[in-house]
């Protein structure tokens, strides 16, 4: 008899994925919805613009779209730049892959504590800020390729900048939510996550372009920065709008409290 033996390539780990994956199934089918509370929508498909507030939910959206279309200038092609630039295997990146994951599962676990005790501040602006040093060091060391430190800081402003932008993946979504308030929160949903594959394939073919051009990786990851600061940025807006709205809700309740605890 033969024996069976398993080889780990890209076959046997996408099979591995896609079992995996069709799993969920069984949980899916498990989870039970309570009663959908009625809101007061016209439901008729035609009148769409009617039902939502568009000029937020635009508003809301804006740093998204910018900071979608950045990563996917960047983050598909990430293993090309260090195979060409630095001659890494797509073992070795596959390593360093298992690595950032590892940390993104880590990093996410403080969220929750970032978010209670320093607010959207720190853990949307303060951290993507962070990410964007890191990938802006990653590119500039295409220019310094020739040195041995060169790809050392480049792996691991890497490994660093990926669990840093997921860490804000759930504080943004969570002010996207409440900014744009119950009414429009299911659209909302929809388009974060639709932007993202419509916009990597825009990327995509910007980026083809850009090759094309003769432009460099490293002056395209410095492209994906600029948009990722213009997101942050209008990140930072939304949470001043926000926190500011919100300052004049307590505002507007506190005096009303104050006289109902009056003796």
């Amino acid at each position: 008899m033969g024996t069976w033996t398993l080889t780990f390539n890209e076959q046997s780990t996408l099979w591995i994925i896609t079992v995996l994956g069709a799993t969920s199934i069984f949980f899916a089918v498990r989870i039970t919805e309570g009663e959908q509370e009625d809101t007061e929508r016209n439901d008729d498909l035609f009148s769409i613009r009617k039902s939502y507030d568009w000029s937020l939910i635009f508003k809301a959206i804006s740093p998204l779209i910018l900071i979608s279309i950045g990563a996917g200038l960047t983050i598909p092609f990430v293993n090309l730049f260090f195979n060409s630039v630095f001659g890494l295997t797509s073992s070795n990146f596959s390593l360093l892959g298992s690595i950032t994951a590892f940390l993104v599962f880590i990093f996410s676990l403080s969220v929750p504590f970032l978010r209670k005790k320093y607010g959207y501040w720190m853990t949307i602006v303060v951290v993507q800020a962070l990410a964007i040093c890191c990938l802006v060091i990653m590119a500039i060391m295409e220019l310094y390729a020739e040195f041995s430190f060169a790809i050392v800081i480049a792996v691991i402003a890497f490994i660093l900048r990926q669990p840093l932008m997921h860490m804000a993946h759930p504080a943004a979504n969570e002010l996207l939510m409440n900014y744009v308030g119950k009414k429009n929160q299911e659209l909302i949903s929809a388009l974060s996550s639709s932007l993202w594959s419509a916009s990597w394939f825009v990327s995509a073919k910007v980026f083809e372009w850009l090759r094309l051009l003769q432009f460099r990786y490293y002056e395209i990851f410095l492209i994906t920065a600029v948009l990722y600061v213009i997101g942050v940025i209008l990140f930072g807006l939304l949470i001043r709008e926000y926190e500011t709205k919100k300052k004049i809700k307590k505002g507007e309740v506190l005096p009303l409290a104050d006289e109902l605890t009056m003796d």
